[in-house]
C-alpha cells in the first residue's frame, strides 16, 4: 500500500511552495535539494574564504533533524 501524500507548504527565504509529499522532511529535502549542495570544501578554499570574511559554522548535533535529513549524527 502506498504511503498517504499530503500538500504541504514550504516557507523560507522569503518565498512560500506547494509541495506533494509524504511527511514534512520529504518536503523540505524536495526544496532544499534544488536549492543548495554540499560538498567537502579542500584546504585552500577555506583559506580563501575566510580571508574574505566568511564565518566557518559548526553544525550542531540534533537527533530531532534524523527525521528531517535522513543521517545518523543528525547534523
Amino acid at each position: 500500500m502506498a504511503t498517504a501524500q499530503r500538500t504541504y507548504l514550504v516557507t523560507g527565504n522569503g518565498t512560500q511552495r506547494i509541495v506533494i509529499a509524504s511527511n514534512q522532511a520529504q518536503a523540505i529535502r524536495h526544496v532544499v535539494a534544488q536549492e543548495y549542495k554540499a560538498e567537502v570544501a579542500d584546504g585552500l578554499q577555506v583559506a580563501k574564504l575566510t580571508a574574505a570574511g566568511v564565518q566557518v559554522e559548526q553544525a550542531k548535533l540534533n537527533p530531532e533533524n534524523k527525521e528531517l535529513f535522513g543521517d545518523d549524527l543528525g547534523a
